[in-house]
C-alpha cells in the first residue's frame, strides 16, 4: 500500500529523454498540477481529485514540493514545471484505473461492464493505491457479469462467458485478488468442455494461462466428477440404469414411459455420455424438459429429483476441485490431459 514519492532520478529514465516521453492522449490536462510518469508515458494529473479518493495520493501530496524552479540542478524533479513521480506500473494499468476515476456518471443504468482485462488493471492499482471506490466498481462488475453462485449458473448453464482462456483468466484473477467465489464454476468450464482433437492448441493456451496448481485442479476434478456424474446416473431411470415402470395413461394409445431410455432420447447413448461429461449443464437443461413420454406425476419426481441433485453437485464443486484448503491437489501430473 505504500507509494514511492521520491523525486523522479535521472538514473530511472536511461535511454531516452524528458523531453522524448509521450503525453497521454486523454490524461494529459495542461492545468494539471502534477506528473506521474508511467513507463514512457506521463500523466498530468489533479493532486485534489486524486487525493479526495485515495489515501495514498492523500498522503503522497501532503509531503514538501521541491523548491524554486527547474534547471539543470534540480530538472529530475521537475517535468513541464510540474512536480513529476515515477511509478513502477504499466502505463495501461493506470490509463484503465483513471478511466474509473474520471468517469461520468450518467446512463444507461446499469453502465456498460468494461473489458475484463481493464477491471483486472483496477483492481490491481486500486489495492495497490488504495482506490476503495474504484475497487468496488470494479467488484460490482465482476460480480454482475461473471458466475459465482448456483443462481447464477442456472441462469447461463452453457457459461457461454468463458470463451477463449477466459476461464483460465478468471481463476488467475481470483487467486490474485483472494476472489474465490469465482474459482470452482471457472474450473467447471474448463474440466466440462468437450475438448476436441482439432483443439488441442486451444487447450494449451487454457492450461498455459492457469496457475500451475490449478492445472492439476482441472485433471483430478474432471475425473472427480465423472465419478459423481456417473453415481447419480445410476439412479436415473431416463438412462435404464435402474429399474422401475409406470403404467398411468398419457393418451388413450400410450402409457408412460419411465425406464424406457429409447422413448425419452433420440440416441440413449449419447444422451447419457453428455450427462457423464457436463452434468450440472444437463440438469438444468432437462429441469426444464416436458418429457411428453411420462406422465405428470412422473415429470414432477424428475424435476424435483434433478434440483436436488444439481444442489448438492453445486455444493460438492469446492471438493471435487480440492479447493477446501491451500494444499495443492495430490495427483499433480498433467500428462495426458486431453
Amino acid at each position: 500500500m505504500e507509494l514511492n514519492p521520491d523525486p523522479l532520478p535521472k538514473s530511472d529514465l536511461i535511454g531516452f529523454q524528458f523531453d522524448q516521453l509521450i503525453p497521454h492522449p486523454k490524461y494529459y490536462f495542461d492545468d494539471g498540477n502534477f506528473i506521474f510518469i508511467v513507463e514512457s508515458t506521463k500523466f498530468r494529473l489533479y493532486k485534489g481529485l486524486l487525493a479526495r479518493q485515495s489515501a495514498v495520493m492523500a498522503g503522497m501530496f501532503a509531503m514538501p514540493e521541491p523548491v524554486g524552479t527547474p534547471s539543470a540542478s534540480n530538472f529530475e524533479m521537475m517535468v513541464d514545471g510540474v512536480v513529476t513521480v515515477q511509478l513502477q506500473d504499466s502505463a495501461n494499468d493506470f490509463a484503465c484505473l483513471l478511466d474509473f476515476l474520471f468517469a461520468i456518471n450518467t446512463p444507461p443504468y446499469p453502465p456498460t461492464p468494461p473489458p475484463f482485462e481493464d477491471l483486472v488493471s483496477v483492481l490491481r492499482l486500486s489495492r495497490k493505491y488504495m482506490f476503495d471506490e474504484a475497487r468496488e466498481r470494479a467488484l460490482w462488475h465482476l460480480f454482475e457479469t461473471l458466475p459465482s453462485s448456483l443462481d447464477d449458473f442456472i441462469d447461463n448453464p452453457s457459461l457461454t462467458m468463458f470463451t477463449g482462456i477466459r476461464a483460465a483468466q478468471v481463476v488467475s484473477m481470483a487467486r490474485e485478488f483472494e476472489l474465490s467465489e469465482f474459482i470452482p464454476l471457472a474450473l467447471y468450464a474448463i474440466a466440462a468442455y468437450n475438448w476436441k482433437p482439432t483443439e488441442l492448441g486451444a487447450a494449451d493456451q487454457v492450461f498455459s494461462a492457469l496457475p500451475p496448481p490449478d492445472r492439476a485442479r482441472v485433471i483430478v476434478g474432471r475425473n472427480a466428477m465423472y465419478a459423481e456424474a456417473l453415481r447419480i446416473a445410476s439412479s436415473m431411470h431416463e438412462h435404464g440404469m435402474v429399474g422401475g415402470s409406470c403404467n398411468n395413461p398419457i393418451t388413450l394409445a400410450r402409457v408412460c414411459a419411465k425406464g424406457k431410455p429409447s422413448h425419452l432420447w433420440m440416441n440413449p447413448t449419447e444422451a447419457l455420455q453428455e450427462f457423464l461429461r457436463n452434468p450440472m449443464r444437463q440438469l438444468v437443461i432437462r429441469k426444464n424438459c416436458e418429457f411428453h413420454a411420462l406422465c405428470k406425476s412422473c415429470v414432477e419426481s424428475l424435476r424435483t429429483r434433478m434440483g436436488l441433485d444439481l444442489e448438492e453437485l453445486y455444493a460438492k464443486l469446492p471438493d471435487i476441485f480440492q479447493l477446501r484448503s491451500d494444499t495443492e491437489p495430490n495427483d499433480t501430473c498433467i500428462e495426458g490431459m486431453m
